[in-house]
């Protein structure tokens, strides 16, 4: 599975982001870095976290066809 990056957007200021392109943020205030008023939460943020958002991604297709039947890759 290939790692999983922020989107290829704008920021400003752009120094919000890390190399991955995911918003650099306070673990305990989940405020963005250099900011006082902006917070950042879900796949967006550089914690240390699953990113929910790669998993549809990287999922192969159906594991069970039926009851019963087991897998089916």
């Amino acid at each position: 599975m290939p790692p999983f990056v922020g989107m290829d957007i704008a920021y400003q200021p752009a120094e919000v982001l890390d190399p991955s392109r995911l918003v650099v943020t306070d673990k305990r205030s989940l405020r963005v870095a250099g900011c006082d008023d902006a917070f950042a939460i879900g796949d967006a943020t550089n914690l240390p976290t699953s990113k929910a958002g790669s998993a549809p991604t990287s999922r192969p297709g159906p594991v069970l066809t039926g009851p019963g039947q087991g897998r089916t890759s």
